[in-house]
């Protein structure tokens, strides 16, 4: 009965992603934004990869790869169609799935009783805002909504804070060595991919266990969690000099940006007062 009801729920969920897609998809701009340059990233190199592994010599990786999870989905999708013009709707119906199903899982390892209503009342809540944005905004709001259905543009980075999230729970619940093989993982794999895994999954992420770690009955586990979290968000962090250079280059750009921004904003306020 248990297997009957995950699978009812990954079909409506399929459904229902294939759905939100053609509906979002026929909205005037949408296309633009989903078959941009950047967004042909990915399509471009799996056009190389059909051609055969000699194809990809001379390629550099963009600052952000978009290895995991992005070239795993549309991966997946480019395997079922074999046309980009049909993945990548395809591989946005697949990103909302997932987004529809961590959120599930993640009510579930919360302590919540029914994914399938988790999922349901998640969706609920992304229509209303998706509408809310395009009611007060219009076309615009889609520079901010379509996120969910663009390949290569940070999502994975949200589906990887998920997926994290999901793991910590999982540690705090039955706390084991699988849990923390896979906070791991994914960070490390996360991270090595798009620098904004470590805003969006791993400072989160770790600022949850150190928060459980104040309860005596969790506190050992939280503590693994975050030590691991931890160990390899910096790992990660600092092998992206060494396995992506162009990568280095563009986080040190943005730190300088940062940096310089946050110094201006400050003589910017010391004036003000």
């Amino acid at each position: 009965m248990r297997r009957l009801r995950l699978s009812l729920l990954v079909i409506a969920v399929a459904g229902l992603s294939l759905l939100a897609t053609a509906l979002v998809l026929r909205l005037p701009g949408a296309a633009t934004l989903v078959g941009n340059a950047d967004a042909l990233y990915l399509p471009a190199l799996f056009d190389d990869l059909h051609r055969g592994l000699d194809a990809l010599r001379g390629w550099h990786l963009t600052p952000g790869p978009y290895v995991v999870p992005d070239m795993a989905v549309y991966g997946l999708a480019d395997l079922a169609t074999g046309d980009f013009r049909q993945a990548l709707p395809l591989a946005a119906a697949l990103q909302l799935g997932l987004l529809l199903l961590l959120g599930g899982a993640v009510h579930r390892a919360a302590g919540g009783r029914s994914a399938a209503m988790a999922v349901a009342a998640f969706a609920l809540v992304l229509a209303l805002l998706f509408g809310f944005g395009w009611g007060l905004a219009g076309a615009y709001a889609l520079n901010w909504l379509v996120y969910p259905f663009v390949v290569t543009f940070h999502f994975g980075a949200i589906l990887i804070a998920a997926a994290v999230l999901l793991l910590v729970l999982r540690q705090l619940d039955r706390p084991g060595p699988w849990p923390l093989a896979g906070l791991a993982a994914m960070i490390l794999a996360g991270v090595l991919s798009d620098s904004f895994v470590l805003p969006y999954a791993a400072a989160p992420a770790l600022a949850l266990s150190l928060l459980c770690a104040l309860a005596p009955r969790s506190r050992e586990a939280a503590l693994a969690a975050a030590a691991v979290v931890g160990a390899a968000a910096l790992t990660a962090y600092l092998l992206q000099d060494w396995i992506n250079p162009l990568n280095g280059v563009y986080r040190r750009q943005l730190d300088l940006g940062i940096g310089y921004g946050l110094f201006r904003l400050g003589g910017v306020l010391w004036r003000a007062d």
